[in-house]
């Protein structure tokens, strides 16, 4: 089964790339890899992630973001969006979608993997947050909101440190 993954890091080992709507997509062995150009609201909006979805036919997208403390690979099935980023504001209705969308249920569970709720600083704060006893992530809160809003059922993978550049687990997933 090919899989399609967001993250804002981009892949280290790809067979091809294409820019489109402000995202990289890059051919992998198992399946697509998009990552914004920048992390900002000229890539990361509503209208170029509906784009990637009609062009791609993406039906789900498994979102891998860095997350702390070290607790190895989980499930993310909800967040706190600490990072004061929106990119969904001032970009709604699109294509008959919502002005204000249900955002009750945005993550989807992958099985065997522990679940957790983040807290999302942005990529800014990230490297400098000292988790306590809050798991923190980098990015998901910001961008799964997008993807759920244009229709797209999320999966969200949180992983400690770089290994987010490596897509698989033992599920597959």
């Amino acid at each position: 089964m090919k899989f399609t993954y967001y993250s804002i890091c981009k892949p280290s080992d790809f067979i091809k790339m294409e820019k489109t709507n402000g995202h990289s997509i890059f051919l992998l062995k198992e399946g697509i890899h998009i990552s914004p150009d920048e992390f900002s609201p000229q890539s990361i909006n509503p209208s170029n992630i509906l784009k990637l979805k009609e062009k791609l036919n993406i039906e789900s997208i498994f979102i891998l973001d860095r997350i702390k403390p070290q607790i190895g690979e989980v499930c993310i099935v909800d967040h706190v969006n600490r990072s004061g980023i929106n990119f969904l504001k001032g970009n709604t209705p699109q294509k008959g979608l919502p002005t204000f969308p249900d955002m009750s249920c945005v993550y989807n569970q992958i099985a065997k993997l522990k679940k957790v709720v983040v807290h999302t600083v942005g990529p800014t704060l990230f490297e400098s947050k000292n988790p306590n006893s809050l798991v923190i992530s980098e990015s998901v809160g910001i961008v799964a909101p997008i993807w759920h809003y244009v229709q797209v059922k999320v999966f969200a993978k949180g992983v400690y440190g770089d290994q987010r550049r490596s897509r698989t687990n033992q599920n597959g997933l």
